[in-house]
């Protein structure tokens, strides 16, 4: 059993694609489109078939399996694509009580935060694995 998770940047839902009508997307919202439709459709059987499914967008399970959720430390970017979706999980994980850290990265997208050994960004994120295995070692020993 998971008793806690990193996430990092997540991807969390596919609104990003869905709710913005086509005619009205800029270029970047229209590559992006086709770029993470791409990608979440490689982990999908029928993408649309599965369009409420919590196993490939976790922003849209129950009230009911988030109270399961591990304990959740989430890192995100100023301008993340998903951003506007990684804020609403936070506020369901804070919710239910699993959201131990929320850090957003300033000035920085999607795909580019952490990229390289040398990124501020991934020297910040250095800085939350300790906590965040210090909070599973807790758990795991089952004080809290």
């Amino acid at each position: 059993m998971i008793k806690s998770v990193l996430m990092k940047t997540p991807m969390l839902d596919d609104t990003i694609w869905t709710s913005i009508p086509k005619d009205e997307m800029t270029w970047i919202e229209q590559n992006d489109q086709i770029t993470f439709e791409s990608i979440f459709g490689q982990h999908a059987t029928d993408l649309k078939a599965q369009h409420n499914d919590p196993n490939l967008f976790p922003s849209k399970m129950s009230d009911d399996l988030l109270k399961k959720f591990p304990d959740a430390f989430v890192t995100s970017l100023e301008f993340d694509s998903f951003l506007r979706e990684t804020n609403k999980f936070v506020d369901r994980l804070k919710k239910v009580g699993h959201l131990k850290e929320y850090t957003i990265f300033p000035g920085v997208v999607h795909g580019l935060g952490g990229s390289s050994d040398d990124d501020w960004v991934s020297e910040e994120h250095s800085k939350v694995y300790p906590v965040w295995i210090e909070c599973y070692l807790r758990r795991n020993n089952g004080s809290k």
